[in-house]
Order: C-alpha cells, then structure tokens, then sequence
C-alpha cells in the first residue's frame, strides 16, 4: 500500500488566512523569490503550526497568461537569466530564477519549469501547438533538472507534460531520459473527463511513471481514483493542489462536506434546505441555521470561517475515501451511505473497473 495521497493548498498570499493544520502548502515560485519571508520559518504560520509538506509551482502560469494575450499587470515576458524576475514591467522568469527561488527556501518537492498550452483547441492544430512548446519544454526540463541534482538533490521534482495526446506523452518522457525526476505533472486537460483521466492514468502507469501530480482540482471523482490508486499501490505517489477553497471563501461560498460542490450562503433558506436534506448531504454535518449564523458575520471572520470548513471539508473526504478504499465495493458503499449522488458514484465505480481491465 502506497501512502494517502497529498492534498497541496495552493492560492493563498496572505499565511494569515490559512485554515489551522494545513497539512501541506503550494507556493508561488517568482513570488518566493520576491518576498522577504521564508515560506518555512515557523513564525510566518498562525500558532507556528508549520505544514509538514511544501511545494514550488514553475512558474508557467503567469507566462502563459502574459503570452496568451490575457490582461495582467505585466508589458510583457521575457527570457533573461541576467535580469531580475521582474524587470522594467516585464515578467522575467528563466530556470536560473527558478533556481534562486527554490535556494531561497527549500522546498520538500517541486515543479519545474515549463511553457503551458492552451486547453481546449481544434484537434488538427494540436500537433503544431505541442512541437511549438515541446522545444521549450524539454530544454527547460532538462536545464531544471540539471540544477536540481547539482543545487538540491533533496528536493524532489515533477516534470509538468504540456500536451494533448498519448503519443506526444511518450516522447515527452523519452526525451527527458533517465531517472533524474520524481514524476510526472498533470494539467486539468488530462482529466477534463474521468474518461480521459482513466485513459491517461493508464498509459502512464504503462510507461513507467510512478509518481504524479495533479495541478489544480477539488473533484470529488478524482479524489476518489486516486485514493483508490494508491490504496493499491498502483501508484507509489500521488498529490494533487486547488485553491478552490480559498476562492470559494471569498466568494461566500461552502463546499458541502464528502459531496464537495460549492454552495452559496447567500441562497433562501428553502432552496439551502431541500439541497440538503434532499440533494445528498449529510445532516448531521451542516444545517440551515448555521448558513443563517454566517451570513451575520464580519466579513473577515465570515471568510476565515469558511476557508476552515472548505478544506476541513476536502481533507475529510479524502482521508475516509483512503480508508475505504480496500475494494471498489467498499468505496462504493462508502460513498453511498455518505448519500453522494448516483450518478457521480456510477462514474467512479465504472472508472476503477475500467483501470483494473488494464
């Protein structure tokens, strides 16, 4: 049995916000770089309660906001290991920065850099947007890598794939070559369906990758996979990262506790009400009045309130989900007395099935 995957709170600037015992923290990497405080000093943390896991992102987010035409505070991006990170109102971001941002406070796992791909394009241009980026990729893959073994070999790293097809997964990897990094890192397009995420689980497992992690999701499907996955040590490792619990306190919202769909507190007490007592939630966990008691509070307190609950919420779910895991029956099971929708419980007894077929 592999251990229970690891859930990385990502989006968070502000250390004052974080829910107590946060079991493990995504960090922004240029930010580190920018920043006079050490993600890992005790003293950042509410009570010194200090998260046991820390990562670095790569970076590849505000690039690919600032080259994909998006409004940002930036002129634009540029590519010069010379440079400061940001130069003259340009976002200057290289693995020499990369670098500097990790050295600054060393991070238990990190994610190297890489030039993101758009998500949804026509299926005919896939190949020319892939060969386009893979030539960036590669290069600083092998260039992070290389810093890694020769700056912090303690630091383990995930290699983010920037594609659309099993094929171009395969060369990824083959031209990475060797064993230097720890695993893979999957963007949201590798699972924008469950059946698509099965498909690609399957295919990494038939090349070789033991280790993943997954960027940005809170879905209940595939928390439910991956627990099951390394419950049977299909996987050695896995972790996954979402902000949605911080953007979903801020935007007045709750995730219900093991159905985890964001619910507005600001919805009319009947339509909060048949949701819960109709529409699978368990009872006993949330009632009406208590949406009514956080709708009087301060704004601030109200936000704090439910960034606990949110990821109280994820972290519940995924540790009951991991202890269940022993069949898929018993994941079933579970999920049903949890009173989860059908339907989402057909799609993940259907996707386990189908990965076990393998």
């Amino acid at each position: 049995m592999a251990d229970e995957p690891i859930y990385f709170l990502s989006g968070f600037d502000r250390v004052s916000t974080l829910p107590a015992a946060t079991e493990a923290l995504l960090s922004n990497a240029p930010s580190i770089l920018q920043s006079s405080k050490l993600i890992s000093n005790p003293q950042y943390y509410i009570n010194s309660n200090l998260p046991k896991y820390f990562m670095t992102d790569s970076g590849g987010k505000q690039i690919f906001s600032i080259t994909s035409g998006k409004k940002t505070r930036y002129k634009g991006y540029m590519n010069d290991p010379e440079k400061p990170a940001h130069y003259r109102g340009y976002f200057n971001w290289t693995p020499e920065h990369w670098k500097k941002s990790i050295l600054k406070d060393i991070p238990t796992y990190a994610i190297s850099m890489d030039y993101p791909i758009p998500f949804n394009k026509l299926i005919q241009d896939h190949d020319t947007i892939y060969e386009k980026a893979n030539q960036i990729n590669l290069t600083w893959a092998k260039d992070c890598l290389r810093i890694r073994k020769e700056y912090f070999p303690q630091t383990k790293i995930f290699v983010p794939f920037q594609g659309y097809t099993f094929q171009q997964l395969d060369e990824f990897v083959n031209n990475i070559g060797g064993n230097d990094f720890t695993g893979l890192c999957l963007p949201m397009r590798c699972y924008a369906s469950t059946e698509r995420f099965i498909s690609f689980l399957k295919q990494i497992k038939k090349i070789g990758i033991k280790s993943l992690h997954l960027l940005g999701t809170s879905r209940l499907d595939v928390i439910a996979i991956v627990n099951y996955l390394c419950f049977h040590d299909y996987f050695k490792f896995i972790s996954y990262d979402s902000c949605t619990i911080g953007l979903s306190a801020r935007s007045d919202k709750m995730l219900l506790p093991f159905d985890l769909r964001p619910i507005k507190i600001y919805e009319r007490a009947e339509e909060i009400e048949a949701i819960i007592e109709n529409d699978s939630i368990d009872v006993e966990l949330i009632t009406v009045n208590e949406f009514q008691e956080l709708k009087n509070m301060i704004v601030k307190e109200r936000i704090q309130y439910l960034t606990n609950n949110n990821y109280n919420s994820i972290m519940t779910t995924k540790r009951e989900l991991f202890s269940n895991s022993k069949s898929i029956n018993s994941i079933v099971k579970y999920l049903s007395e949890r009173s989860i929708r059908k339907d989402t419980i057909q799609i993940i007894q259907k996707s386990l099935q189908e990965f076990e077929q393998n």
